[in-house]
């Protein structure tokens, strides 16, 4: 299955969560804003310098697979009602909102995600994910 890097926003409490969930070692957040900083040991234990305030925020990269219900900015390639290969940009959305959207004489064929580089990565062909 595809997988997606994606930057999401904690408060202490979700990241401490968060990093015994995944059992995180050896790593350090900052906060945001403020210069706060949560550390996890080499073993898993959670520290903090510098006070960390309940709405503090920190920025954590994530990795997830992609599936079929995960909402992404998407690039459909489809084949219109008078056989015309066409392409088409999607705001965040899932593949399946956008397959349930199109009309009877639309036919979805690939859908695409963009890298850092803004170049396609194909994650989707035919009815279903690419490995």
């Amino acid at each position: 299955m595809p997988t997606i890097k994606r930057e999401v926003r904690m408060h202490l409490t979700e990241l401490i969560d968060w990093i015994w969930k995944n059992k995180i070692k050896y790593k350090k957040f900052v906060s945001e804003y403020v210069n706060s900083i949560v550390y996890v040991s080499k073993t898993g234990k959670i520290s903090t310098g510098y006070s960390v305030g309940k709405t503090d925020t920190f920025i954590v990269e994530t990795e997830e697979t992609i599936t079929e219900d995960t909402k992404l900015l998407l690039i459909e390639r489809f084949i219109g009602g008078l056989g015309s290969v066409n392409y088409t940009s999607h705001g965040e959305v899932t593949i399946n909102d956008v397959l349930k959207r199109n009309s009877d004489d639309i036919y979805s064929t690939h859908f695409y995600i963009e890298n850092d580089e803004r170049e396609p990565i194909l994650i989707w062909r035919d009815g279903k994910l690419v490995e």
